[in-house]
């Protein structure tokens, strides 16, 4: 009986001994992959940007051409362009064709995005979800005759909407992460 409670040990010992290695090297083997990807994504994610013109009830894509031109910003510019008014009930195909336009920039590799709307309020709340904690976007604004950079929404943020709260918050967190 001891000779089988000694061999039963050993073969636990070897077991154990054996799972812990087979462990080890599975995470080493998952870490060498994350950093590679990590570095693959940095690698790619270089600055890629695109601009996207969305009118309702009338496009504006040719004065975005012009401000991008006149700011010497070089970047493809996309529309969503709807010469008519867009009653509120085809709101949803119209997200639906900015979830593709989405999907699209996405595949080529964007890596942020400026947005020029012109239309109702209401359909802006639309395209906020849409493009909510995705690459940062910057949203411009119409006034005084040009556009101007209204906001940037970044993942989990919105720059530019409280810049003094921002300004703490940011403090806040470089402290945190030095400290």
């Amino acid at each position: 009986m001891a000779v089988i409670e000694r061999v039963l040990s050993w073969t636990a010992n070897l077991i154990q001994i054996a799972t812990a290695v087979f462990a080890i090297v599975v995470l080493v083997s998952t870490r060498r992959r994350l950093t590679q990807w990590m570095e693959k994504q940095k690698r790619a994610s270089g600055r890629a940007p695109a601009a996207l013109a969305v009118g309702l009830a009338g496009g504006i894509r040719g004065q975005v051409e012009q401000y991008l031109k006149t700011q010497g910003m070089d970047m493809p510019l996309d529309d969503l362009d709807h010469p008519e008014f867009v009653p509120m009930n085809r709101y949803p195909l119209l997200i639906r064709d900015l979830f593709k336009k989405k999907t699209e920039l996405t595949e080529t590799g964007v890596t942020e995005l400026h947005l020029f709307y012109k239309g109702p309020v209401s359909f802006a709340a639309g395209i906020g979800a849409v493009f909510d904690n995705w690459v940062p976007v910057h949203i411009y604004e119409f006034k005084d005759g040009t556009y101007h950079r209204a906001l940037t929404i970044e993942k989990e943020s919105v720059r530019g909407l409280l810049p003094e709260t921002l300004a703490e918050g940011e403090e806040l967190v470089i402290q945190a992460m030095q400290g």
